[in-house]
């Protein structure tokens, strides 16, 4: 993590990816569990809202996927993740969305 001081005295903290990946890893894997969940219901709740037709068609044709390759997990978590990918998009809060990325690598 490095701290940047600009000249409007603002402070900015910025993580390099290993610096991310190593603070991730030393989160008990129970409370990123509860965090994920957390997340995700908000992203459910506001994709329920604020969704088009297009992202209805889109989840519809994710959750067809899923049911068709069931027994196949590799083939199911691809499907899992991009229905999780556009959900987020259909929430429309980038910073949920952010959050959830976050979790997810």
């Amino acid at each position: 993590m490095s701290l940047e001081s600009r000249a409007d005295v603002t402070l900015e903290a910025t993580l390099d990816p290993v610096g991310r990946d190593l603070i991730l890893d030393a989160i008990d894997a129970i409370e990123a569990v509860e965090a994920r969940q957390v997340i995700e219901l908000a992203i459910v709740r506001l994709a329920a809202v604020r969704r088009t037709e297009a992202d209805l068609e889109r989840l519809r044709a994710l959750l067809d996927g899923m049911r068709e390759c069931r027994n196949r997990p590799a083939a199911f978590a691809e499907f899992d993740f991009a229905l999780h990918v556009a959900l987020s998009k259909a929430a429309r809060n980038t910073l949920l969305a952010s959050s959830l990325s976050t979790l997810h690598d």
